[in-house]
């Protein structure tokens, strides 16, 4: 599409839009903890706009955006972004997005039938085959993952989040895990125990002096850690590559949210109550077989 000289007018300020930080100081009553996410799904909105020639901004062009969204995203998805947008249109264009019925009913059609698949679990015999056979060459990385990931109860943002400070060492076989900012917006800490002291140590022997991150979790490839912390997609995949390893089946039902889940189930087996399910993660099951 070849735009005139007046339709650059009209789409400079949006693209100039596009190269704000999330520090304008507009943004600043948004959460802190997540106001960068925020601000990408605004700009995600805005590039959209951009790419389509849509110059206005009205109920019907977020209908538009969000019947978009729904060739790829879920329902659960949608309504983030509409919360996101919600908050940082309010701040940047004085829109009042919840004021648009058409939109909300379109949102809460696409919930309609929805049933959203909870992660599949790994069993005790899971872990101990994968941590005992799997090759440190290839899975060690994926091996500490798994131990803190299920004696911590962790989401993947806790995991990604985690850095070299939140690890203390208290005996040869204890280390203190400490999450901060974890989604209760307090810290927490846990214990891993006995063998698998010597296995997080080993892939804490691999950090290069040099990383920049603070970030524990660096790429792992061949027995070398990068100095490129793993992110989200990465963490959040290795239940996946876990499970695809032991051959079980459907391996892409094993989510980013298997760790807490299977951590979960382990404390349920183990005869907990209910209160030590809800705590704080201090209590947790060390990872290994029934025998």
């Amino acid at each position: 599409m070849t735009k005139t000289s007046d339709d650059e007018e009209i789409l400079n300020p949006y693209v100039q839009g596009l190269k704000g930080t999330p520090k304008d100081p507009d943004l600043t009553s948004l959460p802190e903890k997540s106001r960068e996410i925020y601000f990408r799904a605004y700009n995600n909105f805005n590039k959209w706009r951009v790419e389509n020639g849509v110059y206005a901004l009205s109920e019907t062009v977020l209908l538009s955006y969000f019947m978009h969204l729904s060739q790829t995203k879920q329902p659960p998805t949608m309504w983030s972004i509409y919360s996101m947008l919600k908050a940082t249109m309010n701040i940047k264009d004085d829109m009042h997005i919840e004021n648009y019925s058409e939109l909300i009913t379109f949102l809460k059609g696409m919930q309609v039938g929805h049933n959203p698949k909870k992660s599949k679990m790994f069993t005790f015999s899971d872990i101990d085959k994968f941590i005992n056979e799997a090759p440190d060459i290839i899975y060690l990385g994926a091996k500490v993952i798994l131990i803190i990931g299920i004696n911590g109860g962790c989401r993947t943002n806790e995991l990604m989040s985690l850095n070299v400070d939140g690890i203390e060492k208290h005996s040869e076989t204890l280390l203190l895990i400490k999450l901060p900012n974890s989604k209760t917006s307090t810290n927490r800490s846990f214990v891993v125990r006995e063998e698998y002291v010597k296995i997080v140590e080993q892939y804490q022997c691999l950090r290069p002096p040099n990383a920049k991150s603070d970030r524990f979790f660096l790429q792992y490839h061949k027995g070398k850690c990068s100095g490129q912390p793993m992110g989200r997609n990465k963490i959040g995949g290795i239940p996946r590559d876990i499970a695809t390893y032991l051959k079980l089946p459907n391996p892409q039902d094993y989510t980013g949210h298997c760790f807490k889940r299977t951590s979960a189930s382990l404390l349920a087996d183990s005869g907990a109550d209910l209160s030590s399910l809800k705590g704080d993660g201090n209590t947790r099951p060390k990872v290994r077989d029934k025998r």
